[in-house]
């Protein structure tokens, strides 16, 4: 947890995005379950690390709003209201900044906060009781990633609101890979088929790359199968939503691989993180070393890895230990033992949501997108062009995608439901500004410049 003095606290959803603005998780930071169910916190010694922690601080500042849902901020409330007395509201007398654009992607397993759910869930009633408390809106307009490139942050600003024009997709076509017409030079090309970051619409898609690339490496590759336990077969066996954890993970020297648990964040090791293996670790006599046979760990380099070198000589390494996941499906406890790693030659979309792909990124340099045909989540084109810094920073996927593909995702009742949602941010923040006037910056402001770091 990043703290400014311990009056304010500093948190976003994501590992990624916590490292990236100093803070830490809101799992963390309100000792919240990961994938189980609510329950108040028993152990009494925490109770009292988190009293002492929330009584003291003023402000909370969250980025990565959009991926919070109803459930998660409801249990926040809760987990306020057990841990610190005060008046009768969802936060006490904690003061909220969010930070976020309803045009991201939606929370995965939850509903977004802007839900006209009616489900009475105990933490989504908590949820929606406390997101209404919210009165004040200030809009942030300028996309500083892309603002290198006025074409192209246009482009996106149209993508946003599925307003994508002709010209736009003309030149999304520009940067179809495989295209005779395609506006990059064949060093250009080589380079996105060498070492892009693919980014995919689905799972399947994505594992399907990852395979072919895994088998490229030319070296030996080890096979671990993961110990699962629960009721049900189709959710204890299923490929990859385990705790975030594959059933059968096949990985191999110089594996491109991402950590799928926050280890260290102030030193880098986040769910998200990127990087290579360098060694596998087995029992000296263990007989059925990759031919199924957990490991005792593998051996990587995280690329933005700051902490001490496992290895001496071997820059930001890090040994990834086997860990067990805890999680509830359908209110019924499930257990998965495994490696917490995956292949990350290419991943989800989902996934990318708070990465910035371009020429000054430490996660990548470039992307290879494929939105499938079909918007699975409301913003997942957006997240993946808006990923980019600049035009020449991504590729697309042959074969293009039509442009009815994009403009059809205004019919989408998710999207609909979306827009809704920011009229009434508008009406908020118009509100706001006629409040605050007195407290407005002058006309000469200039906001900071962008880092990609």
């Amino acid at each position: 947890m990043s703290q400014v003095g311990d009056e304010i606290l500093i948190c976003a959803y994501t590992g990624v995005a916590a490292l990236l603005v100093g803070g830490t998780t809101l799992h963390r930071t309100f000792a919240l379950p990961i994938g189980a169910s609510f329950v108040d916190l028993a152990d009494s010694t925490k109770i009292g690390e988190l009293k002492e922690k929330l009584e003291k601080a003023q402000w909370l500042f969250i980025d990565e709003r959009p991926m919070m849902g109803l459930r998660l901020f409801g249990m926040m409330a809760k987990r306020m209201h057990q841990a610190v007395d005060g008046p009768d509201t969802p936060f006490r007398n904690l003061h909220i900044c969010m930070f976020g654009d309803n045009g991201q992607l939606p929370p995965v397993g939850d509903v977004p906060l802007y839900s006209n759910s009616e489900s009475m869930n105990e933490c989504l009633v908590a949820g929606r009781a406390a997101y209404a408390t919210f009165d004040a809106c200030v809009p942030l307009t300028q996309n500083v990633r892309a603002a290198a490139d006025p074409i192209h942050k246009d482009a996106m600003a149209r993508l946003h609101d599925a307003e994508t024009t002709l010209q736009d997709w003309q030149l999304f076509k520009t940067r179809s890979l495989h295209s005779a017409n395609a506006n990059m030079t064949p060093e250009e090309k080589r380079a996105f088929l060498d070492d892009a970051l693919y980014l995919f619409s689905n799972n399947a898609d994505a594992n399907a790359h990852n395979e072919a690339k895994l088998a490229m490496l030319g070296q030996p590759i080890a096979h671990f199968k993961a110990i699962s336990t629960g009721r049900d077969a189709t959710i204890r066996d299923h490929p990859w939503k385990g705790g975030g954890m594959y059933k059968d993970l096949f990985l191999g020297k110089n594996a491109r691989v991402m950590l799928r648990r926050n280890m260290w964040i102030s030193k880098g090791l986040v769910n998200g993180s990127l990087g290579r293996v360098i060694a596998i670790v087995f029992d000296r006599d263990q007989g059925d070393a990759g031919t199924g046979g957990l490991p005792v760990g593998v051996i990587c380099d995280f690329d933005k890895y700051t902490g001490p070198w496992f290895i001496s000589d071997q820059p930001r390494s890090v040994f990834v230990p086997v860990v067990t996941a805890v999680y509830d499906e359908n209110d019924e406890p499930y257990t998965r033992k495994q490696v917490p790693l995956i292949p990350a030659w290419a991943i989800t979309i989902h996934n990318s949501q708070g990465m910035t792909i371009g020429s000054t990124s430490k996660i990548a340099q470039r992307c290879v997108i494929d939105i499938g045909n079909r918007e699975i989540g409301s913003g997942m084109s957006y997240v993946a062009f808006s990923r980019a810094m600049t035009t020449k920073d991504y590729a697309v996927r042959f074969p293009i995608f039509t442009l009815q593909r994009i403009t059809r995702i205004k019919t989408h009742e998710q999207f609909k439901s979306r827009v809704r949602a920011d009229v009434r941010l508008s009406r908020i923040a118009a509100a706001t500004r006629a409040r605050f006037s007195a407290l407005l910056p002058p006309s000469s402001y200039t906001p900071l410049p962008f880092t990609s770091d």
